[in-house]
């Protein structure tokens, strides 16, 4: 017999929430996972003077997760410098 293996997709979104970066929504009650991805899911540091950030990508492994993110910036967000992953 062949032992089947099962893949699992969830889907989060993070960005600003009570003025600061958090989960939005996520389909995953993992608590490691989302503490994680709070951190992940953030832009990475102030961007230098006349830098205009643009959506990216990113990917890690986790766990038993891999993660594949689209960053976005925030223009709608309460404060400047925000994103949308």
């Amino acid at each position: 017999m062949t032992k089947k293996t099962i893949i699992k997709i969830h889907q989060a979104f993070y960005g600003e929430k009570n003025r600061s970066h958090g989960c939005l929504l996520s389909t995953t009650e993992d608590v490691e996972l989302n503490a994680f991805l709070t951190g992940f899911t953030d832009r990475p540091s102030s961007l230098p003077a006349g830098i205009v950030m643009q959506p990216y990508y990113s990917a890690i492994a986790y766990g038993n997760y891999y993660v594949f993110t689209l960053t976005f910036p925030d223009n709608t967000a309460q404060r400047a410098g925000m994103v949308f992953t």
